[in-house]
């Protein structure tokens, strides 16, 4: 409500002024005068968690419904004032009116707090006034001004008066609703865009229903105010764990956490880890999803303590990046496990290109670093497309599944439209996957003593680690140096000996499908700290243990599939040669997804070499190869293919939605380059259906598309032609 002292001051240099003591005199002259003072309620709340645009809007439409209200429906107002959202009205009031006019002001408190929710597509009560009135009466010209003053004071105390009430009773209802811990907590899946099933849930807080805090904005801002954050997010914390109940083993379950309270010392592993012990959950299903209200100000100790909560097992996740605070440190220093792409990222980003071109750098930089990106709001078919192809590992939206008491799967047709748009990857880099080269290794369930560990050692000395399962999939790590170093410690033996290995494992090793490209394990391998470069990378099938992976194999695939790619790659433009092509169609049509080839030929380019010599044909041929790479990355899209077929052919094979563009862009950026001295250029653009491939190979493609180039080298001048395979 603001201090009314001061409202008061402002009044005396708006209106309180000769000019309106006469025009208020005047009017007394006539009959008494009612006063109205109103006052949005906790505006500033409002501000906190709607902004300053909203509350500008606010002020705006309470401003033209009183004075259309004035104009239209009020009789005897004969003046309004407005201080940012305190309302002043004074009206001229018959003698039969006085004893009403209470009740009239608090009528016209409803009907204002109705239109002005109503103009706001607000629901009812969202915005409320406070109250208050007083009555001046006729007093003589030097006394005019204290009893305006009187009057004024007097409205705004009982304004102030309702204002106190309702806080005592709404900070009863806040203190019983955590010493009850009446915090329910709704479940929002999140989906893997890869297999359309429930990757995990995120659990959201709500106040009791029917309540002043049902609202999550409101409850946690008036937490903040009372200086109780810290207990609200610890009950928030125990009401999601404790109705965790959705059947799936490996299931993750996302808990929103307060920067600042991961030092809070009422905030601690051990206490979250009974819990989760009494519910049948482990560390590895939490992750902590990391919000920042505030700025982190003391990042090494930040740093610090997330590094501890992630040993035990716990994943991190940094939460709306794209807004606010979540800044490019925070996922630099903490290397989350997880980056949720704030909503106004995702929001139409199917029509926005600065978008896409944004998301698809973190999709490429989260798979380098071993994190998954999740696009939150997904809310439209078109903006779960555009993620799809663009390679986010998991989504999260009101077209996905609205948050929600228990846990449902995800619609059929949901499903349905994920499989038939999802990215997958064209190659794993000509180095293969990670199911070509691994091995496999002894696993122990999480109760597994140390002591059958070590018994396990040394039984096997050439054994370097053991990957440590639950129910068949892995949550930890034990590399032989590792775990003998812990034991030569001085109580290493009493500590561990006979307690469960899960004390001593890393709970948080990599773990990658058997799918992921031998080159981006390699990448992913080698951003780890020094202490933990050699260990051994486990490798999943389905989520379930599959074997490991060392660092020497890795390199010694990389070489060998480097010295190999080297042969087939063109000499004179360094592209890949005709088997490359060949492997690279082959596998886009197994994929039996949609795609585009594009043949490129020059035309009479043999009379241009003869007249022009070698040299300034080859210098040619380059210069179209440099040109069709510049396209295709300003196309930016995913595993874009250039091959060179040899001489002056060229194939493109793409999954742009309007390889027309691309062909468009090649013409008119080659013609401009040659200025009519050079040859001309011919496109071939044959448009692949994947419901169409089953039973076509690499050769057949080829010749549909070598016949449509003699069609378009037929026509005069640089063209394309354009066809759809048949």
């Amino acid at each position: 409500m603001g201090n009314r002292q001061k409202s008061i001051l402002l009044l005396d240099d708006s209106f309180i002024n000769e000019r309106f003591l006469k025009r208020l005199n005047g009017q007394l002259k006539k009959g008494q005068v009612g006063f109205i003072y109103l006052d949005i309620k906790r505006f500033g709340d409002v501000y906190q968690t709607r902004g300053q645009l909203f509350c500008n809007r606010v002020l705006q439409t309470l401003n033209q419904i009183i004075l259309r209200f004035e104009q239209e429906k009020w009789e005897g107002c004969f003046s309004r004032r407005m201080l940012g959202d305190d309302l002043f009205l004074f009206f001229l009031l018959p003698d039969q009116k006085v004893d009403l006019f209470s009740d009239f002001a608090y009528r016209l408190r409803t009907e204002v707090e109705q239109q002005l929710n109503a103009e706001l597509n607000l629901p009812e009560k969202e915005l409320e006034l406070y109250v208050g009135t007083s009555i001046f009466h006729s007093v003589s010209s030097k006394n005019i001004s204290n009893e305006l003053y009187r009057g004024l004071k007097q409205a705004m105390q009982d304004a102030k008066n309702e204002a106190q009430l309702e806080q005592i009773e709404r900070r009863k209802e806040f203190f019983r609703i955590l010493e009850q811990k009446l915090i329910r907590a709704v479940y929002q899946p999140i989906i893997s865009l890869l297999t359309g099933a429930v990757y995990g849930y995120e659990a959201l807080a709500r106040g009791p229903q029917g309540s002043g805090f049902e609202a999550p904005l409101d409850m946690f801002s008036y937490a903040e105010q009372m200086d109780s954050l810290y207990h609200l997010e610890k009950v928030a914390r125990e009401q999601a764990i404790s109705g965790f109940r959705c059947g799936e083993t490996n299931s993750k379950l996302f808990i929103n956490l307060n920067a600042n309270v991961i030092n809070d010392p009422f905030f601690t592993a051990g206490e979250t880890a009974k819990l989760l012990r009494r519910v049948n959950l482990t560390p590895q299903q939490i992750v902590f999803e990391i919000t920042e209200r505030q700025s982190i100000e003391d990042f090494p100790s930040f740093v610090k303590a997330i590094n501890y909560y992630r040993k035990q097992g716990y994943r991190i996740a940094i939460d709306d990046a794209g807004a606010g605070y979540s800044s490019l440190q925070a996922i630099a220093e903490i290397r989350p496990d997880y980056i949720k792409i704030d909503r106004s990222i995702i929001h139409q980003i199917d029509s926005h290109h600065a978008k896409r071109i944004l998301l698809e750098t973190l999709v490429t930089f989260a798979t380098k670093m071993n994190c998954k990106i999740i696009a939150e709001g997904i809310e439209t078919t078109q903006e779960l497309n555009t993620v799809l192809k663009i390679g986010v590992h998991c989504g999260q939206g009101y077209l996905l599944g609205r948050p929600k008491a228990g846990f449902e799967e995800v619609s059929a047709e949901i499903v349905k439209l994920i499989k038939r748009n999802q990215y997958v990857p064209t190659t794993q880099g000509y180095s293969g996957a990670l199911k070509d080269i691994v091995r496999p290794v002894k696993t122990f369930e999480e109760g597994t003593v140390t002591q059958e560990i070590v018994s396990y050692f040394n039984r096997f000395e050439d054994e370097s680690g053991v990957v440590i399962v639950r129910e068949g999939r892995p949550i930890g790590l034990i590399m032989r140096e590792k775990l003998f170093q812990a034991l030569a410690s001085q109580y290493g033996v009493p500590l561990y000996w006979k307690r469960p290995v899960s004390k001593l494992m890393d709970g948080n090793p990599i773990i990658l499908d058997e799918n992921t490209g031998v080159e981006d394990a390699s990448r992913i391998a080698m951003v780890r700290d020094h202490q933990r470069i050699y260990d051994l990378l486990i490798v999943t099938r389905e989520g379930n243990i599959l074997g490991v992976v060392t660092i020497h194999s890795i390199l010694d695939t990389i070489t060998n599939a480097k010295l190999e790619y080297a042969r087939d790659m063109n000499p004179l433009t360094g592209l890949p040669g005709n088997r490359l092509i060949e492997i690279e169609l082959d596998k886009r049509i197994q994929l039996g997804q949609d795609f585009s080839v594009i043949y490129a030929d020059l035309d009479r380019f043999k009379e241009f070499n003869d007249r022009c010599g070698f040299r300034e044909g080859d210098q040619v041929i380059r210069g179209l190869a440099n040109l069709l790479l510049s396209v295709l990355s300003n196309a930016s899209v995913k595993d874009d293919f250039l091959g060179h077929i040899g001489g002056d052919d060229f194939i493109i094979i793409t999954n742009h939605p309007s390889p027309q563009e691309i062909c468009r862009q090649i013409i008119e950026r080659f013609d401009n380059e040659q200025s009519g001295h050079g040859p001309t250029i011919s496109l071939a653009l044959l448009r692949c259906s994947g419901n169409d491939l089953k039973g076509f190979s690499a050769e057949q493609l080829s010749n549909q598309a070598v016949q449509i180039k003699k069609i378009a080298k037929s026509q005069a001048g640089s063209a394309f032609v354009e066809r759809e395979m048949s």
